[in-house]
C-alpha cells in the first residue's frame, strides 16, 4: 500500500508536464502503458496487464488481490518546419521533449466484482515558434498547448466464466493556451473611415475546466487462450472559462491606425473525440503468445473551438466595440491505428515482446496546419518485463515513430504554405506489484 501510495503521489505531481507533441493521431495521448508500449498496444483491449484497463474496464476481470501499476515514459519529439511560399525560412524544430506519467490500482472485492482506478493523461500537445519567426509575426502559429489530467474510477463484473463486463466515469480536467488567434473583428467607422479590426497577432487564449463522460466494454473468452476485448471511452464536452488578452488593431492600407489592449473574459467550447478500441490476445504455446489491436478516434467531432468574450472592448473617444464569436476552424476527420505484436516468455523470470503500428491521422491535407502539423504515421517497438521478486514486474520498452505521405502544411487561409518532417524517439518503464491474491495466466499478466 505505501508503494501505490508513493506512486500515486508521483503521479500528481507530474501530471502538470506538457506534452511536446502528442503520440496519437492529432493531440491524443496513447502512451498510457509501459507494457503496451513494447507491443506498439497491439490487443491492449483484450488485457495483458493492469493498464489494459484504460482501453477496456472490463480487463479488470483478471486482477486478483490487490494490485498497482505505475507507467513513465520520456517522448523526444521533432517536427521540422519549413516554410515554402510565399516567402521561404526554416523554423526548425517547434516541439520540445517532455514526460507522460499514467497510474493504475484495482482491488477485486468478491469472486465476480473488481474495482479499479486509472490516472492518466489522455490528450496533450506543446507546439512553440521563435519569437523572431514570421509566422508568429503574422498570427499564423505561436505558442499551442493542451494539457489533461484524467480520473477514472472503474467496476468489473464476472457475468460467466468467459464473459465479463466493465464500466467507469471519467472526470478530466484540460488546461488550454493558445497565442497568436488572429482574428477579424469587422469594421469601424473613424470618423466616417470604415476601419478594418482585428486581433493582434499577440492575442492568446488561457483557460482551463472539468469535463466528465465515461467508459464501458466487455470482455470474452470463447476457449482456452483466447481473449477478445471492446472498449469504449466516450468524448467530453468542455465549456472553459477563460481569458482573451493581447490587442486590437485597426490597420489600413498596411499602416496600423488603432491598438487597444484586450484583457477580456471568454468563454471557450470544444470537444475531444470518443474512442472505440478491439484486441485480441491469442496463445500460441504456453510461452508464447500473438496480438492485433484496431482502434477508432471520432475526431470528426473536433471541428473546431468557438470563443465568445463576454465583455467588450472600450475605445477612448469611440466607444466600446463588440467582440464577436471566434471559431478557431480544425476540420479534423477520424482515426484509425492498427497494430499486432507478439512476446515470448524466455524463462520463469523473462518475457521479450514487440510490435508494430501503423496509424492513419485525422488531421487530412487541407487541415494540416503549422500549429500542430500532424501526419501519418508507422512506428514499431520493442520491450521486456522482469520479475523481480515473486509479486513485482519490471517492464521497459522502447518504440520509434516515424511520419509517412503527404507532409505539406498550411496556414488557415491557404496564403503560407510549407512541409513538415516528423519522428520520434520513445522510452517507457513500468512498475506492477501484486498485494495477495493467486495470479493467473503467464507471469506478464
Amino acid at each position: 500500500m505505501a508503494c501505490a501510495g508513493a506512486a500515486g503521489a508521483v503521479i500528481l505531481l507530474t501530471s502538470s508536464a506538457l506534452m511536446s507533441e502528442a503520440q496519437a493521431g492529432a493531440f491524443g495521448l496513447r502512451d498510457q502503458s509501459a507494457y503496451g508500449e513494447g507491443l506498439a498496444f497491439a490487443g491492449m483491449a483484450a488485457g495483458g496487464s493492469l493498464s489494459s484497463m484504460f482501453w477496456n474496464p472490463a480487463t479488470l476481470s483478471a486482477v486478483m488481490g490487490f494490485q498497482t501499476e505505475t507507467s513513465a515514459t520520456f517522448v523526444a519529439p521533432r517536427a521540422s518546419i519549413d516554410v515554402l511560399s510565399p516567402f521561404t525560412s526554416n523554423e526548425g524544430d517547434v516541439v520540445a521533449n517532455a514526460a507522460l506519467v499514467s497510474g493504475y490500482d484495482a482491488y477485486r472485492i468478491n469472486d465476480r466484482v473488481v474495482l479499479g482506478l486509472a490516472i492518466t493523461e489522455p490528450f496533450g500537445m506543446r507546439s512553440k515558434y521563435d519569437f523572431g519567426s514570421e509566422l508568429r509575426n503574422q498570427g499564423i502559429a505561436g505558442t499551442s498547448s493542451i494539457t489533461t489530467f484524467n480520473i477514472n474510477p472503474m467496476l468489473s463484473v464476472d457475468l460467466t466464466d468467459w464473459l465479463s463486463v466493465g464500466a467507469g466515469f471519467q472526470a478530466q480536467y484540460l488546461d488550454i493556451r493558445y497565442t497568436g488567434v488572429g482574428a477579424s473583428l469587422g469594421q469601424l467607422s473613424v470618423p466616417g473611415v470604415p476601419l478594418p479590426l482585428s486581433l493582434g497577432a499577440n492575442a492568446s487564449l488561457d483557460g482551463d475546466s472539468w469535463a466528465y463522460g465515461y467508459n464501458v466494454g466487455v470482455l470474452l473468452k470463447p476457449r482456452e487462450g483466447t481473449e477478445i476485448g471492446i472498449g469504449y471511452r466516450s468524448g467530453l464536452k468542455y465549456s472553459i472559462d477563460s481569458k482573451l488578452t493581447g490587442s486590437v488593431t485597426g490597420s489600413l492600407l498596411g499602416q496600423s491606425l488603432l491598438t487597444v489592449p484586450l484583457d477580456l473574459d471568454a468563454t471557450a467550447k470544444l470537444e475531444t473525440p470518443a474512442k472505440l478500441s478491439v484486441g485480441v490476445r491469442q496463445a500460441i504455446t504456453d510461452r508464447w503468445r500473438v496480438m492485433g489491436g484496431v482502434e477508432w478516434d471520432q475526431w470528426s467531432r473536433f471541428k473546431q473551438v468557438s470563443v465568445q468574450a463576454k465583455d467588450k472592448v472600450a475605445v477612448s473617444g469611440v466607444g466600446e466595440i463588440t467582440v464577436p464569436e471566434q471559431d478557431i476552424v480544425f476540420g479534423y476527420d477520424d482515426g484509425w491505428f492498427f497494430s499486432g505484436g507478439t512476446e515470448y516468455d524466455v524463462s520463469p523470470k523473462w518475457t521479450l515482446r514487440a510490435g508494430v503500428a501503423y496509424e492513419l491521422s485525422p488531421v487530412g491535407n487541407s487541415a494540416r496546419q503549422f500549429r500542430l502539423p500532424d501526419v501519418d504515421r508507422v512506428s514499431g517497438s520493442a520491450g521486456f518485463t522482469y520479475k523481480a521478486c515473486e509479486r513485482c514486474l519490471i517492464d521497459a520498452s522502447y518504440a520509434y515513430v516515424a511520419g509517412v505521405g503527404d507532409d505539406h502544411v498550411q496556414s488557415s487561409s491557404g496564403a503560407v504554405r510549407g512541409e513538415v518532417n516528423a519522428d520520434a524517439h520513445i522510452v517507457s518503464l513500468g512498475f506492477r506489484y501484486r498485494f495477495g491474491g493467486t495470479p493467473t495466466g503467464s507471469h506478464a499478466n
